[in-house]
């Protein structure tokens, strides 16, 4: 699902093939992309606004780091087990769009694809 928010659009991914411990929780684990997450994360626990809206909606917001979508090198299975931490992803768009997609975008985007498709 591609949902615009603000003048940023995101893509939700509802994940199957959960891990066991994602598998047996009482609320939905959110995975949210951000930039940098692990330098965020506390922030985010601590003072983020929308995390009580999440809650009351039965889900449990986290960070990861979008980046390991679009720009990293990680392997399939690396994407794979990082998704499988989550019932559901949120990434955003990358701030390059379309203008560059080029060889070596097409080459990351078969292996994110990989790794989704499982």
């Amino acid at each position: 699902m591609l949902k615009r928010i603000g003048s940023h659009a995101a893509v939700l991914l509802a994940l199957g093939g959960l891990s066991a411990s994602a598998a047996e929780t009482n609320f939905v684990l959110l995975g949210i992309g951000v930039i940098e997450a692990d330098k965020h994360i506390v922030e985010f626990q601590q003072f983020d606004r929308t995390i009580p809206a999440y809650e009351k909606s039965g889900i449990r917001p986290a960070l990861l780091d979008w980046r390991d979508f679009f720009q990293s090198d990680r392997s399939e299975e690396q994407l794979l087990s990082g998704m499988r931490q989550f019932h559901a992803i949120q990434l955003p768009t990358t701030p390059d769009g379309a203008k560059a997609f080029d060889e070596a975008a097409q080459k990351r985007a078969a292996v994110v694809g990989g790794a989704i498709k499982r």
